[in-house]
C-alpha cells in the first residue's frame, strides 16, 4: 500500500483523536472514579452488617448484597466504554504509524 493511499485514512484517524480525546478522557476518569466506588460501597454495605460476624464474613455478605452487585455491574459497564474508546484509539494509531511507516519507505525508495 502506498502512501498516498493510506494518508486521507490517516488524517480521519488523527481527526479522530483530535475530536474524540476529551470524550474518552472522560469515559477514562469515570472508569476509575467506578473502582473507587465499588470500594466504597463494600465499605458501606459491610458498615450496615450486624451481628459477631469477622471481616471476611462481612465481606462475604456485603458482596452478596444487591448494592454490591449494582456497583460492579456500573463499573464493568464504565470499563467496557473506556476499553472501547482505548482501542478505537489504538486503531487510529496504527493506521497513523502504516502511513509514517509507507512516507518513510517511500522515501527511502524501499518497495
Amino acid at each position: 500500500m502506498k502512501a498516498s493511499e493510506l494518508e486521507p485514512k490517516a488524517q480521519k484517524a488523527l481527526a479522530f483523536l483530535h475530536e474524540k480525546s476529551a470524550e474518552h478522557g472522560i469515559a477514562r476518569a469515570n472508569a476509575d472514579n467506578m473502582d473507587s466506588w465499588v470500594n466504597v460501597e463494600l465499605q458501606r454495605i459491610k458498615g450496615l452488617i450486624c451481628g459477631d460476624l469477622s471481616d471476611a464474613a462481612k465481606s462475604a455478605e456485603a458482596m452478596r448484597h444487591p448494592d454490591y452487585l449494582e456497583a460492579l455491574e456500573a463499573r464493568k459497564q464504565a470499563k467496557a466504554i473506556w476499553y472501547e474508546a482505548q482501542f478505537k484509539r489504538e486503531a487510529a494509531q496504527a493506521i497513523i504509524e502504516a502511513w509514517r511507516t509507507c512516507c518513510s519507505n517511500e522515501r527511502a525508495n524501499v518497495s
